[in-house]
Parts: C-alpha cells; sequence; structure tokens
C-alpha cells in the first residue's frame, strides 16, 4: 500500500479548503455543496492515480454511503457513514440524508475543511453572552447554532417547513437565539 498512501499524501497537499457556495435562506447561513466538495477534490484525487466512489450500501445495520478510494494499483480504502432519515417512506427526505452523507463522509475521508471554518467561529456562543449584556445588541440565532440545526435538519431528514409550523416562524423569519436553542434541543430528540 506504500504507493498508494504516497499517492494520497500528495493529493491531500494539494486540496484546498472548499468555498462555501451554498446558502440557506431560512437559517441565514452559507454551507458547502456536494458539487462544491466533489470539484475541489476529484480531479486533484486522479491526477495522483485514485478515484473516488461513493455508492450506496445496505445490510442488517442499515443503509450508507460507502466512500471508497480506489488507486490505480488496485488498492483502496473505505469509509461507510450511515445514513438516516426521520421520514424513510418520503424520497426527498431520503434524497437529502443521502447528499448530506456523500459530503461529509468525503471531507471527513479526505480531512477537508471549508475554506473560512476558524477558531473565532467556535467561540461564537461565549461572544454572544458577553456581548448580550451590551444594549441594542441583536438576539439572532448565531451561526454555529444556525450550521448546526441545518446539520441536524439534513441528518434527521426534517425540512425547513416542518421546523417553521413547530416553532410558528413566518418563511422569511430570522431565528432567534433562544428559539434556536430549543430547535436543536427538539432535532436532536426526533
Amino acid at each position: 500500500m506504500t504507493e498508494f498512501y504516497t499517492d494520497l499524501l500528495k493529493a491531500q497537499k494539494a486540496i484546498e479548503g472548499v468555498e462555501k457556495d451554498g446558502t440557506n435562506p431560512f437559517f441565514h447561513s452559507d454551507y458547502t455543496s456536494l458539487n462544491a466538495t466533489i470539484l475541489a477534490c476529484k480531479e486533484t484525487l486522479n491526477a495522483n492515480n485514485i478515484i473516488v466512489l461513493q455508492p450506496i450500501e445496505s445490510d442488517e445495520n442499515g443503509v450508507y454511503v460507502a466512500t471508497t478510494l480506489i488507486h490505480t494499483t488496485g488498492e483502496r480504502l473505505t469509509s461507510k457513514m450511515r445514513i438516516t432519515a426521520v421520514k424513510s417512506n418520503d424520497p426527498q427526505a431520503q434524497g437529502s440524508a443521502i447528499t448530506y452523507a456523500r459530503r461529509y463522509a468525503l471531507k471527513a475521508m479526505l480531512c477537508m475543511s471549508d475554506s473560512d471554518d476558524d477558531g473565532e467561529k467556535a467561540m461564537e456562543g461565549t461572544e454572544r453572552t458577553k456581548k448580550s449584556e451590551t444594549k441594542g445588541y441583536s438576539n439572532n440565532a448565531t451561526e454555529k447554532q444556525r450550521k448546526f440545526i441545518t446539520d441536524l435538519m439534513r441528518d434527521k431528514g426534517v425540512d425547513i417547513k416542518t421546523v417553521q409550523k413547530e416553532f410558528d416562524l413566518k418563511e422569511n423569519e430570522k431565528m432567534s437565539y433562544e428559539v434556536a436553542s430549543k430547535a436543536i434541543e427538539w432535532l436532536k430528540n426526533i
């Protein structure tokens, strides 16, 4: 496997952060699409003798995306991510869960990050607590909360309309910090 890992290392060194190219209007947040993730790595992998496949597989434990890197020597490396959709008989929810699993499994397999990830985003909740004491501070949901809710929705197969209905929100209404906290707990428990 030495040649495979040598080529994988070359590819990994060349793969850069993925640009966020999608927008979720409900949560007023950006995200990295599956297409952007594939475009950020496929050509580099192929140039280093590696192909990437993401077939859907199933066994007695569930349905998975099996992200597989195959080297021209025939050697391969596979990682499986379970696909979970709340509404198992809903093709839209299943499609969203598959897309979510493909994107995150590929990024995890290749150790890819979003191009604008940084430590400051992780501190957003702490900063909010300090800033909320300042008069006039907006009490909107944080970027971290919006991203977490979006990820949970995709993972659980829940659409925006369901969340809006559950928390009595209008279509383009911004979610408050407090409602976002409740939505996160609600989504975790469904």
